[in-house]
């Protein structure tokens, strides 16, 4: 497995399912909050997702993870 697609309910304010996933080498593809901070988690992997929802918008970005589930 490389990648997991989940929904915002993973999103949890501990970031925990981020670390896990970072630490087997996983790629999180989760919807994140749209107030979510890059700075509060401290997980890379986290703010990257937070920075790519906030570039791509949500839409965009619903469009490019769905593509993965076909």
């Amino acid at each position: 497995m490389n990648k997991v697609l989940a929904d915002g309910a993973y999103d949890s304010p501990e970031k925990e399912i981020f670390d896990y996933l970072e630490e087997k080498g996983i790629e999180a593809g989760i919807k994140v909050r749209k107030n979510s901070s890059t700075r509060s988690s401290g997980n890379p992997s986290h703010k990257k997702a937070v920075l790519e929802l906030k570039e791509l918008r949500y839409d965009r970005w619903k469009e490019r993870e769905e593509r993965l589930w076909l």
